[in-house]
């Protein structure tokens, strides 16, 4: 067995392993996560348009307008506490299809509501979906593709993402709120039918029910032809058992030390992605614009900076399986820090007038670079990080905490940006957040472990055995 484990992490990535049937897989989440960034940006063209009394036949106050913002991260806690849950007691696959169901729901309602209680059940049932879907998406794709791809395909979900909030807000350009709303459900239809139909279990949950054959049987499907998945199987009935050995309830796992600590480092990329305070500026968009100055239109700027958000995901597809997940932490890290730091400068000078309209191009200028940053690393390594480092004796259960904590950090931030405006102005703010973004830097450098190239049960190895900077630096030599 120890020779076949060797063999399958020793062999050198071949053209093979990235087969049609991983690229279905790849394409069936990136249309559901395209589904999830309408979600994201359905509230930034929609609210306009719910307030015009031509297009509305109720009334809609400011206060439920931020409801229609903020309801959707506060609602994807329940979604990802739910995922969580059937992650492991219904499986990878019916999760995923479970997803679809509240967000076609909720897509309906907003569709034909006739007042603003049917809209804000809408926003909170695709919430839910969204929570589900953090924490499956990811999950799947994980355990279904081949180590050496695992890294160029697991980024494929936040690129569609990103592609998802440019065609939310491309769509909402020419329809009002309920047309846009019947645009997202018609988005979600298709990935509903692929998942149902088309893709299987993954092969390690079936393991982790005892169900070898049918582990075999979605293993062969998924990598290529001639490919001997013997070795594999092995390597995941032998992870399988040092976890039963120990097996408790989940949360008794979760609390050993070799289950604490990896929870630990997700959460921790997680939250240093939110408070680095990108989030803000992406829901906020158009009014950070026009508070601060540009020379372009607001709404032009703001799709400029989400064409660059979607574009710079191509960064960690072709990357991340070659330079490291940890490098492009840090350099997202960094180039976040300091256009952050010199955008708050400017616009601290500009409210003082001591700025010549000659530099109006510095906001959007910073704006994009922070965007393309964040898409680069704090955006999309952390929850591939979330695939990886997560050991299966916790993962439902683990995934549904760091979701979780994502969106109560994501509401947190959503909430509180135009109540710090009113306390430290917009340039105190992207102050505080660029020194939030350079301390998360320590931690994404020190507690980080690289991943690349490595199996997941490699990578539990490096985490309980002798520490992350010994294991990195025996893979190197």
């Amino acid at each position: 067995m120890d020779n076949d484990k060797s063999e399958l992490s020793a062999r050198p990535i071949a053209k093979s392993e990235l087969t049609w049937s991983q690229i279905l897989v790849t394409v069936t989440i990136a249309i559901g996560a395209i589904s999830l960034g309408v979600i994201l940006s359905y509230s930034a063209p929609a609210i306009e348009s719910m307030k015009d009394r031509n297009q509305t036949n109720f009334d809609v106050s400011e206060a439920e307008v931020s409801w229609v913002v903020s309801v959707v991260p506060l609602t994807g806690i329940i979604g990802s506490f739910t995922g969580g849950q059937l992650l492991e007691y219904a499986g990878r696959k019916w999760t995923m299809f479970a997803m679809s169901i509240p967000c076609m729901a909720g897509w309906l309602l907003i569709g034909i509501a006739a007042n603003m209680a049917m809209i804000l059940l809408g926003r909170c049932l695709t919430g839910i979906s969204l929570g589900m879907a953090s924490v499956s998406f990811q999950v799947y794709l994980s355990e279904a593709v081949h180590p050496s791809v695992r890294g160029s395909l697991g980024v494929f979900g936040t690129l569609a993402a990103n592609f998802g909030v440019i065609v939310g807000y491309g769509l909402g350009t020419f329809l009002n709120w309920y047309q846009l709303a019947f645009c997202g459900l018609g988005l979600i239809i298709p990935f509903a039918l692929l998942t149902l139909f088309a893709l299987p279990e993954t092969p390690r949950w079936y393991v982790k029910k005892n169900r070898e054959s049918d582990a075999r049987r979605s293993l062969t499907w998924l990598r290529a032809k001639g490919y001997n998945v013997e070795a594999e199987i092995k390597e995941f009935i032998r992870s399988n058992s040092e976890d039963n050995a120990v097996k408790t309830n989940q949360f008794e796992q979760l609390v050993k030390k070799q289950n604490l600590k990896p929870m630990l480092i997700v959460i921790g990329a997680i939250f240093s992605a939110q408070i680095s305070g990108v989030q803000c500026l992406i829901f906020y968009n158009v009014s950070v614009f026009k508070m601060a100055g540009t020379i372009l239109k607001p709404n032009v700027s703001s799709m400029i900076t989400a064409c660059g958000l979607m574009l710079a995901t191509f960064v960690p597809v072709c990357l991340s399986d070659r330079i490291g997940r940890k490098a492009l932490l840090i350099f997202s890290g960094v180039t976040i820090f300091v256009p952050m730091l010199i955008l708050g400068t400017f616009i601290y000078f500009m409210h003082n007038k001591e700025i010549s309209p000659n530099l109006s191009w510095i906001p959007l200028a910073c704006m994009f670079i922070i965007l393309v940053a964040y898409a680069c690393g704090y955006g999309p390594i952390p929850f591939l990080l979330m695939g990886e480092l997560l050991p299966m004796p916790i993962r439902g259960l683990g995934a549904s905490l760091a979701i979780l904590g994502n969106f109560l950090a994501a509401f947190i931030t959503a909430k509180t940006f135009l109540n710090l405006l009113g306390v430290l102005n917009i340039y105190g703010v992207f102050w505080m957040y660029s020194c939030f973004t350079f301390l998360t830097l320590f931690f994404m450098a020190y507690f980080v472990p690289e991943t690349k190239n490595k199996t997941l049960e490699e990578i539990q190895r490096g985490l309980v055995g002798t520490g992350y900077r010994k294991s990195e630096s025996s893979d190197q030599s």
